[in-house]
């Protein structure tokens, strides 16, 4: 189980928290911001990072944000005690609707869905088939390795995949490593001065900053970790808070999600505040270059809303913005202090809106617009936007009763939750494998990279992206031929990106089976050695996505031996001629030219000078 396996044996320093009220920069609202005191001034114990199959530390220093009373921030919240699923499942198979819950506030909405009245056109998105979905880009050759627990981005500014830290449980190492994923390739873009080795931090895609904010996660010395850091323009800056009475460091959790806040920055919910994760957060964070300011250094800070209502604490969720109406999504997730349907895992769905700062559990009301919803309570999931179709999909995850891999594979459309028509996916189950879910309006596909799975290797270093598939046809001419003949190689990829929507483009080599590559869709070559050789076409677009097609060529040696008899003799003496071919192309063809100017055809003939 994935959970057990997280950082064994680690020691760690844990964080004692103070809270401040600040002014809020929305009127009548308490504003707190967390000022922790160092860990190495606390002689706290040493402690392990969570794990379902490890024993608790004997001694343990935590709760660093005191848990919310029945006035605090989950006042307004279903109690996460009862199997409420199951029950609004059985309230609607009777004929009733949604449980009670809030509404959602249609007006925040920037297009009609099917929870604000609107009565969708399909339950499936059109177009699609059973090809479309995830495509397997997996490399050859230089690529990350085998890791757990790392954070991957798209950087719309750089146009390329962003990857850092993770954890090797082959090794139990972490990592420090700055990825690159472009035109098919993964860069190693390490150098020093970046953020120290780590696993299961946050990181998201800030349009206002045009860079990803990091926070947070799991060190070799330290977990969780309190710093912040910004990638820009491909370099790392430690951004977190100057020391000070009222400085914020950072957030100080591990396996939390990000997300985009609008136009505000980023939003944080869920993960842990101490290292076994008996203090799961519930509270939702806020980080922003611009629009808070920390007292007394001057510098930005996270800070979050006493008073607000949020999704029952949580880690191992997930938490994505749609790209098509600007909403955040999270489903699922996981805490030792009970989820649904009687285990610790959650099975909800909540929406949170950047424009009022509001959460609403919305599992009934997508529950009750299809009749179907994801089954079982869930932690690990993969969630992403999909840009061609516009809506969210949920992939994988393992099952927090029986903890095996689903494999499942949701789509929520901005009405309801439903099962899609088949769709590609990976050859096996996974769960925890990041993804780079595409920023609003930008038209790139996801990138899913690693995971756990159970195809025998634990920890998996494949990369998939989520398009149509492409497809290779090639036209070969003649395919057989002589030594030192020409050979026409045409070809044609189409799919993947290379049609207008990812305004993207295609690929093409050529494998002649010699050892020889030629770049290009459209190529002459020939062969200098006769013998079979298996030709090979493959195309692929700037992600990696590829197909190929393959042809035999036949390449021969023509030789003639011809004779003469008698060779020698008066004239007007009939001479008999004959031509012995080998190699080549059957049919042959015979032609005899002879100095008197005759010609003669045949294998054999007979003439006189």
């Amino acid at each position: 189980m994935a959970l057990s396996r997280r950082m064994g044996g680690l020691l760690v320093g844990v964080l004692i928290v103070s809270l401040v009220l600040l002014v809020s920069p929305m009127a009548g609202v308490g504003l707190a911001v967390a000022a922790p005191v160092s860990p190495a001034s606390t002689g706290a114990p040493a402690t392990t990072p969570h794990s379902l199959g490890l024993a608790r530390a004997v001694a343990e220093v935590h709760d660093p944000v005191p848990a919310s009373s029945s006035s605090g921030p989950r006042a307004n919240l279903v109690d996460p005690s009862g199997d409420t699923l199951s029950a609004a499942i059985a309230s609607l198979q009777a004929g009733h609707g949604p449980a009670g819950l809030p509404a959602v506030d249609c007006a925040s909405y920037s297009k009609a869905t099917g929870l604000c009245g609107a009565v969708p056109s399909t339950s499936h998105p059109a177009g699609l088939d059973s090809l479309y979905g995830f495509q397997n880009t997996t490399i050859f050759g230089l690529a990350p390795p085998q890791l757990e627990g790392a954070s991957l981005a798209w950087d719309e500014n750089l146009g390329v995949v962003v990857m850092f830290g993770g954890y090797s449980p082959l090794t139990g190492d972490y990592s420090n490593q700055t990825w690159f994923y472009f035109d098919a390739t993964w860069l190693n873009y390490t150098y020093a001065g970046g953020p120290s080795a780590r696993a299961w931090s946050s990181m998201v895609y800030d349009a206002n900053i045009d860079g990803l904010v990091m926070a947070g996660g799991c060190g070799v010395t330290l977990c969780p970790l309190n710093d912040t850091w910004t990638e820009i323009d491909g370099v790392w800056t430690n951004v977190t808070a100057d020391a000070g009475p009222l400085a914020v460091e950072g957030p100080g959790l591990y396996s939390a999600q990000l997300a985009v806040n609008g136009t505000n920055g980023v939003v944080l919910y869920g993960g842990c505040w101490d290292a076994s994760c008996d203090t799961p957060n519930s509270y939702t964070l806020f980080y922003s270059v611009y629009n808070l300011i920390c007292p007394v250094t001057g510098d930005p800070c996270w800070w979050y809303y006493p008073s607000m209502a949020t999704p029952p604490a949580r880690f191992d969720t997930t938490f994505v913005q749609d790209g098509y109406n600007g909403l955040d999504y999270l489903y699922g997730g996981y805490s030792f202090g009970g989820g649904t349907g009687g285990t610790n895992g959650f099975n909800d769905t909540w929406v949170y809106n950047p424009a009022n700062y509001t959460w609403v559990d919305i599992t009934f009301q997508t529950l009750a617009v299809y009749g179907e919803y994801p089954s079982g309570a869930t932690f690990g999931m993969t969630l992403f936007y999909d840009p061609i179709s516009e809506v969210m999909i949920l992939y994988g995850g393992e099952n927090a009763s029986e903890f095996i891999l689903t494999g499942e594979l949701w789509v929520l459309d901005g009405y309801g939750w439903y099962l899609p028509l088949p769709l590609a996916e990976p050859a096996w189950a996974m769960s925890f494998a990041p993804i780079a879910s595409p920023p609003a309006d930008y038209d790139t596909p996801p990138i899913l990279w690693g995971g756990v799975n159970q195809s025998g290797v634990e920890v998996t270093n494949s990369s998939w992206v989520w398009e149509y598939p492409l497809y290779t046809t090639d036209n070969v001419a003649p395919t057989s031929v002589e030594t030192n003949q020409s050979v026409y190689l045409f070809s044609n990829t189409t799919g993947g990106s290379c049609d207008d929507f990812y305004y993207g483009y295609c690929s093409a080599d050529w494998y002649l089976g010699n050892g020889q590559v030629y770049s290009g869709g459209n190529v002459s070559v020939s062969y200098t050695v006769a013998g079979t050789y298996d030709l090979w076409f493959v195309g692929y677009d700037e992600y990696g996505a590829s197909n190929w097609t393959s042809t035999t060529i036949t390449v021969t040696t023509y030789t003639v031996d011809a004779s003469a008899s008698p060779t020698s003799a008066p004239p007007g003496t009939q001479i008999t001629f004959s031509a012995t071919p080998a190699g080549g192309t059957l049919p042959y063809n015979y032609t005899w030219n002879f100095s008197d100017g005759s010609t003669a055809y045949g294998a054999s003939v007979a003439h006189s000078f």
